[in-house]
């Protein structure tokens, strides 16, 4: 096993050795994600981290630096080529040394396969005329998955984050969780639950005082003292880009560096759930797509499992990190399975179009196609069609036409965006 390993890391290695020369950040990726697997020294990894923190600064890869970055880069590989070959390592006594290492943090293997798992919980909102029912939710939240919670406004979302976070107890039903402690607790136990829980509501709380200030006060009031706090603060500052801003103050933030921030503030002392609601509401779209990337990447590390939960109106964005899909439907588990899951036993194709045809035209256009409906939600057009139809043909028939301007064709039929279309009336 541990000659097969070596084999692996040297074959890893020559890979990003040949890629860093054409694209220095898939290389600087793929060394990240290798030391990361394989537990090499965390000074090495923060090494790395810093390099990917100035690159993404860079943003260019042909700025006149990329030259010292790809020779940092090749240095960190040809370190590894030389521990590999020097101390013939022993990746799994590596990986079960860190693991020990790491219990001063409280990494502790988990019990269970779930951090939290919801049985039947309900719960009812009252307000003048306004009244609400959460009814009946079986959840698991799996560590090392990300959980997407999807549905229309006022369908329930925010109350169930709400309830898991402990901000809200349930009027039936059981939560249990499952904290990596010598002991399992209940949502009765929500004081306890919340120290051990990280929660980003929508509205972020305005904080006084700098960045890494606050950080490294989060971390102390979390059990982290003297150079651990540095250590991990400064880890986490760099790991999500922060080290520019380090010293700012909240109002001089912006929306996406103050959702950074708050990530930040949420991971700093390595909690095993992480709970976001809406957090990609105030970001533009280049912000939303790094801030899930980053949210991917760290729910992944093998050394500290997490379980994260989000919701979200960003479907699209939503459908590239989420493990899983729960769709509330007016309080009730309309979908909750694996995202993979979504439209395996479809009996209609859907398809999503922006066009300047009307409906009218579109039904004309293809009513050969096995079409059954056609409506418009937004600037957008849905076309519900039997599954023998494909994007293909829909295309292929509408570029017949002269004149006609298709800016945008996708099929969302196994896509979270599906279990909303599929909720309108016909």
């Amino acid at each position: 096993m541990m000659q097969t390993n070596r084999i692996m890391i040297n074959e890893e290695l020559n890979k990003i050795k040949s890629l860093v020369h054409h694209n220095i950040f898939e290389a600087s990726d793929l060394l990240l994600k290798l030391v990361r697997n394989y537990s090499f020294d965390s000074d090495i990894l923060r090494n790395i981290i810093l390099i990917k923190s100035d690159l993404n600064n860079e943003l260019d890869q042909n700025s006149e630096n990329t030259s010292i970055y790809i020779e940092k880069l090749l240095d960190i590989c040809r370190h590894l080529e030389k521990v590999q070959d020097s101390k013939k390592i022993n990746v799994e006594q590596l990986i079960e040394q860190n693991i020990k290492l790491s219990t001063r943090y409280d990494y502790l293997k988990p019990r269970s396969e779930f951090a939290v798992q919801t049985r039947g919980i309900c719960f009812q909102y009252k307000k003048g005329r306004n009244q609400f029912n959460l009814k009946d939710i079986f959840l698991n939240l799996k560590y090392g998955e990300i959980t997407a919670v999807i549905g229309e406004n006022g369908n329930g979302k925010s109350t169930l984050l709400k309830l898991i976070a402990a901000r809200l107890l349930p009027d039936g039903g059981e939560i249990a969780y499952d904290l990596l402690d010598k002991k399992k607790y209940s949502h009765k136990d929500n004081v306890e639950i919340r120290k051990r829980i990280a929660y980003i509501p929508q509205r972020l709380p305005v904080w006084d005082g700098l960045v890494k200030t606050n950080l490294q006060f989060i971390a102390a009031i979390k059990g982290l003292k003297g150079k651990e706090n540095i250590e991990e603060t400064d880890y986490i500052i760099n790991r999500l880009s922060l080290n520019k801003y380090q010293d700012y103050k909240w109002p001089e933030l912006s929306g996406g560096f103050q959702m950074r921030y708050e990530l930040a503030n949420a991971l700093v002392w390595h909690p095993k759930l992480l709970i976001l609601d809406e957090p990609l509401a105030n970001l533009d779209l280049i912000s939303q797509s790094l801030f899930l990337k980053d949210l991917k990447d760290i729910c992944l590390n093998i050394r500290n499992p997490m379980a994260v939960i989000i919701s979200s109106q960003h479907l699209d964005m939503i459908d590239n990190v989420a493990d899983n899909i729960v769709f509330l439907k007016e309080g009730k588990l309309s979908f909750n399975a694996n995202k993979k899951s979504i439209g395996e036993d479809r009996t209609r194709n859907i398809f999503e179009i922006k066009t300047t045809l009307s409906i009218a035209d579109l039904h004309q256009q293809l009513k050969n196609l096995g079409v059954e409906k056609i409506i418009n939600i937004g600037f957008n057009t849905v076309i519900y069609a039997n599954t023998n139809t494909t994007l293909a043909d829909i295309i292929n028939q509408l570029t017949l036409i002269e004149n006609v301007e298709i800016t945008m064709a996708r099929d969302i039929s196994q896509s979270s965006k599906a279990l909303l279309y599929q909720s309108y009336e016909y």
